[in-house]
């Protein structure tokens, strides 16, 4: 996850997003677009269902996503330089 970078629960789609801070880029951190509560060690192949807010770590790059159909919370890291997922 790059610095600046503003983090959006993309509820209908199933994911959450990540827009660069120019507003030009906009990449996929967590979900398949498959709504469902289904896990999976990388996080662009789990599922989100209803993904509907999102904590950062003030300190790592762990992120928790609480969904609200899907009714519980996931937790995935992301790295700092390339935003790619771990």
């Amino acid at each position: 996850m790059r610095t600046g970078a503003l983090l959006v629960c993309d509820y209908l789609n199933h994911r959450v997003r990540s827009i660069d801070e120019a507003g030009t880029t906009v990449s996929t951190i967590a979900g398949s677009g498959t709504a469902s509560s289904v896990d999976n060690a990388d996080p662009l192949v789990a599922t989100l269902n209803g993904p509907r807010a999102i904590s950062v770590h003030p300190v790592s790059t762990q992120r928790m996503v609480g969904s609200e159909t899907g009714n519980n919370i996931r937790s995935f890291t992301a790295t700092l330089s390339t935003g790619v997922n771990t």
